[in-house]
């Protein structure tokens, strides 16, 4: 089955939570989509566990995607 990722055009606020009920080879899919880099091992997972824990947060149904990427990427030093 091929990966349904989520792409930077449709992106809008609240996609982070639709991130999270997608599979981890889609959840990759669309971080390498978001960061035009390859993204798997340990970066994968530390990148992931950081969107992932994003969806948690009070503001997750008016943030975008792109935001929440960003951010984790700073943070994570990828």
């Amino acid at each position: 089955m091929a990966a349904a990722p989520i792409l930077p055009a449709q992106d809008r606020p609240g996609a982070v939570l639709k991130y999270q009920v997608l599979t981890p080879p889609d959840r990759q899919a669309t971080l390498e989509a978001f960061t035009e880099k390859k993204v798997s091992g340990a970066k994968f997972d530390t990148l992931d566990a950081c969107t992932l824990r994003e969806t948690t947060e009070p503001d997750a149904t008016r943030v975008k995607l792109a935001k929440v990427i960003a951010d984790c990427v700073k943070e994570t030093g990828f």
